[in-house]
């Protein structure tokens, strides 16, 4: 086999192997919401992802803000919110 042919397994498999870790992050029931999405995000990181953010809707506000972020100081995550109109 020729290294170009092997090159999209290996992206496969990476990209396998990050939606597993992220799943299993978020599956724990021994751990809180908060650390399994920065975990995530840390997945994501270390994958190659630049500044993966994952942003959630608040119904209380109706907008969606980021909640966790890698890369990012907690000033600019606290900026990143989203309103309608």
């Amino acid at each position: 086999m020729t290294t170009e042919i092997q090159k999209p397994r290996d992206r496969e498999h990476a990209v396998t192997r990050l939606l597993y870790r992220i799943t299993r992050a978020l599956h724990d029931p021994k751990r809180d919401f908060q650390s399994a999405l920065q975990d995530a995000v840390g997945h994501l990181a270390h994958y190659g992802f630049l500044r993966p953010t994952i942003a959630l809707y608040d119904m209380s506000h109706e907008e969606i803000r980021f909640e966790v972020s890698h890369g990012l100081s907690d000033v600019e995550r606290k900026r990143g919110r989203f309103r309608k109109g």
